[in-house]
């Protein structure tokens, strides 16, 4: 599949969905919205059913992800457009900027057979919105500068009240952990993040 059509999909699927159709229809000028956002998205691109299944598939969580961390208006303020924020999105690194697992490592580890977590919270597939700067009402914003990618362990564990100085070994402890699971990470004891403290 064609990398811009993927890059497309993605576009006019969070157009539809997380603005309005009236602005798809508004980007695509003299189109009439016939059916579903779905039905629109695969004709405009010109995809078979097979190919718009597929393409659907493997990017679907990446529009909920954006869905879910752009749905409040201080996220919306932070980024200052969907625009701004997808283009932040996929240009992150999907590794967790703290234990330095790898998304598709979490995808693999997260499966539903996976019973402790069919049993637990359904988050873990995928890689979550950090705030790095947390402890400060401040700084404690959604923002390109203060926002990278974490795996849920890590969110979860740092919650608003520690430090990314003072998370250093626990996320070095949760990187222990995954290669415990037989899962390789790329922990970086020399990240700059490492240097992130509370601001006055």
């Amino acid at each position: 599949m064609k990398e811009n059509k993927v890059q497309e999909y993605i576009k006019l699927k969070l157009l539809g969905c997380i603005d309005d159709k009236e602005k798809l229809l508004k980007e695509y000028s003299g189109e009439e919205l016939k059916g579903t956002i779905g039905e629109f998205v695969r004709k405009k691109l010109d995809l078979t059913i097979d190919e718009y299944e597929k393409i659907r598939e493997e990017n679907d969580e990446i529009i909920l992800l954006v869905k879910k961390y752009y749905n409040t208006e201080e996220r919306k303020e932070g980024f200052g457009s969907i625009e701004n924020f997808y283009k932040w999105y996929i240009g992150q690194e999907k590794k967790c900027c703290y234990c330095g697992i790898e998304e598709k490592k979490l995808k693999e580890y997260f499966k539903d057979e996976n019973l402790q977590y069919k049993n637990a919270r359904q988050r873990g597939k995928i890689l979550e919105i950090e705030r790095i700067v947390t402890a400060t009402k401040e700084h404690n914003v959604y923002s390109e500068e203060n926002c990278r990618l974490a795996c849920y362990i890590c969110n979860n564990a740092k919650s608003d009240f520690i430090s990314a100085k003072n998370f250093k070994p626990i996320a070095k402890g949760i990187s222990k952990f995954w290669i415990e699971q037989g899962i390789s990470t790329q922990f970086n004891k020399n990240d700059a993040i490492w240097e992130t403290d509370i601001k006055e």
